[in-house]
């Protein structure tokens, strides 16, 4: 197990080497100086949770010789074995492991046609979106991905080039990509969603989010519900899913033997 420091609190990651962390000290991989995007320089230090800072996460992609990287928030409870996600990575798609792998997994569309290769498993933000109005971030303190140090150097380069648009909805953020405006968009929960969406596509699995990285969230789009703002949908939308599928399973009130991770977060 490591534990990716930023250099910063290397001073406090003496507890996490006693629980049997290797401690992998790192700086951040860009400097809010070397991004050339105007906008995206002068207000990266203000995004949640942790500005430019949260770019540390990317060292998880080149880390050391891993075949596979799994990548958490500290924040956060293993209950089930991920063995079939491991293997879906590792085994061709038709081999027999691989096939068995790739039938075993609870993806949040079930039924969706898989990447031949698949690089990355991920959850998506889904709470803070409303049905139709603009794609969800990635959920960024889970990740379940391919060794992969190009995938690193993409981002870097994305991140520098900072074609972020200020704004809210299709047409703002990344690229024009419509990644914007939702809490950690100008971070990673924009930055990775982006580029599985639209960079290096078909490549990224979304699993279900109540039986992986499981929050306990309200991902209906109901009266009291997070970011609840019936004016700017369509009257049909309310009460559906935010992902827009006819059926989706509702987060909290899974049943805790189908969970196989929680976050303690929101």
């Amino acid at each position: 197990m490591y534990a990716i420091v930023h250099r910063n609190a290397e001073k406090c990651s003496a507890s996490l080497q006693e629980l049997g962390f290797e401690i992998v000290v790192v700086d951040p991989p860009v400097k809010q100086s070397e991004i050339r995007g105007e906008y995206l320089k002068k207000s990266i230090h203000k995004e949640w949770c942790c500005g430019a800072d949260e770019f540390i996460k990317l060292e998880a992609y080149s880390l050391r010789d891993e075949e596979i990287v799994v990548h958490l928030d500290i924040d956060f409870a293993f209950y089930k074995p991920l063995d079939h996600l491991f293997d879906a990575i590792l085994y061709d798609k038709d081999s027999k492991e691989g096939q068995d792998a790739r039938a075993a997994l609870e993806l949040e569309r079930p039924g969706e046609t898989l990447p031949d290769k698949i690089g990355a498993f991920i959850t998506r933000d889904w709470a803070q979106v409303a049905p139709g109005k603009f794609p969800p971030g990635y959920q960024a303190g889970f990740i379940v991905a391919r060794r992969d140090p190009s995938v690193r150097e993409d981002l870097i380069e994305i991140i520098k080039e900072g074609n972020y648009t200020d704004g809210w909805g299709r047409g703002y953020g990344w690229s024009g990509s419509g990644h914007s405006g939702y809490v950690g968009a100008r971070a990673m929960q924009g930055l990775v969603a982006y580029y599985y969406d639209f960079v290096r596509q078909n490549n990224a699995v979304e699993l279900n989010q109540c039986r992986h990285n499981h929050m306990g969230m309200d991902i209906l789009y109901r009266r009291g519900g997070l970011n609840f703002t019936p004016r700017y949908v369509k009257p049909e939308v309310i009460g559906g899913c935010r992902s827009g599928l006819d059926y989706c399973e509702d987060c909290m009130t899974t049943d805790f033997d189908k969970i196989y991770s929680v976050h303690y977060t929101m």
